[in-house]
């Protein structure tokens, strides 16, 4: 009779640890797809950056990371600032000046930082050369209305409701600004992380089939 038992509760134990197992090794088989991904997805940003930036007049929004030359116009009576955006220790503003495409569409264009107490350029480049971007993300406990030409943050919504204009669809960094100081922000994919992760779970995999034959045996 306790043999019987004991029997049964080894047979349980392996069925569960046996779920495990497979667990593992789909949580492992998920991190391994989603490295592969990204790595795609970095390979496929390289390759983009290496390409010639193409003309573009509007309709449909290409990807983030694209790079163009917009055709339209500057607005530069609609130019704001960004703040506070400290680097290295400077206290500073990100310049945005909207870009009116020929199809009648508006980007807000990041055209990049610039210390406070420097005089903001006065030229703009004809033929800019422009990166596709997302929305920069950010996190507001309440109403952060601007002031005069001064931002907290990149709200299309906001810029709409500041400049009497239609709603911007699309946001972009300017690739090159004379007298800005340009620094395009990098993905974060970091797929060695996921990488990792699948190495553990795939670790677990192991010790759990090699316990989950322990199991097999002893119940026999």
């Amino acid at each position: 009779m306790c043999t019987d038992v004991s029997t049964r509760r080894y047979r349980a134990a392996q069925a569960m640890l046996g779920m495990l197992v497979l667990l593992t090794l789909v949580l492992g088989a998920w991190q391994c797809q989603r490295g592969l991904s990204k790595q795609a997805l970095a390979a496929a940003a390289s390759d983009a950056h290496r390409q010639p930036p193409a003309a573009w007049s509007g309709g449909a929004l290409p990807a983030t990371g694209t790079r163009l030359l917009p055709q339209g116009n500057w607005l530069p009576a609609n130019t704001f600032v960004l703040t506070p955006r400290p680097r290295q220790g400077r206290p500073g503003v990100e310049v945005i000046t909207p870009f009116r495409l020929n199809d009648g569409r508006t980007l807000l264009v990041n055209r990049g930082w610039l210390a406070d107490g420097q005089p903001m350029p006065a030229s703009l480049p004809k033929a800019p050369t422009i990166e596709l971007a997302a929305w920069p993300r950010f996190i507001t406990l309440g109403p952060t209305p601007p002031e005069g030409m001064r931002f907290q943050h990149a709200d299309p919504d906001a810029y709409a409701g500041w400049s009497h204009d239609a709603r911007p669809v699309g946001y972009a960094y300017a690739v090159a600004s004379p007298g800005l100081s340009v620094d395009l922000p990098q993905p974060y994919l970091n797929a060695e992380r996921h990488f990792a992760y699948m190495a553990s779970w795939w670790g677990m995999t192991l010790a759990g089939a090699a316990l989950w034959w322990r199991f097999r045996k002893e119940a026999k």
